[in-house]
């Protein structure tokens, strides 16, 4: 299993003759991390749909590792952590301010079948 920081895209460029860079816009069109590393041979990989809290992300690990700990499949570890999302919506955002989030539904998961972990 890997786990990474953050959400990072990477985007593909093609260097011209003149220095500029431009993007291509064939096989090399912008992806995911994630994506790349199912590519690559991952068997899952856990990504952010889009750009969340560094408190939501502690929380949904922290219940993901819990229960993995616990000796729960990593597929209702992952399930368990976006409904503690669900269930408390409250985040840390700039400024000490607090706001409610629906950011549950953003943890997205790329798996080629069944995940195994040994212990």
């Amino acid at each position: 299993m890997l786990r990474l920081r953050s959400a990072t895209k990477v985007k593909s460029q093609k260097l011209e003759e003149d220095g500029e860079e431009e993007e291509e816009d064939t096989d090399y069109r912008e992806t995911s991390l994630a994506s790349r590393l199912m590519t690559a041979g991952m068997q899952m990989v856990v990504g952010m749909g889009y750009s969340v809290t560094v408190s939501a992300v502690k929380l949904m690990m922290e219940k993901v590792y819990t229960h993995l700990f616990n000796q729960k499949d990593i597929t209702e570890a992952i399930r368990l952590g976006r409904r503690e999302l669900f269930m408390q919506k409250e985040r840390k955002a700039y400024f000490s301010k607090t706001i409610d989030l629906e950011d549950w539904l953003l943890p997205v998961v790329y798996t080629t079948g069944k995940t195994a972990i040994s212990s």
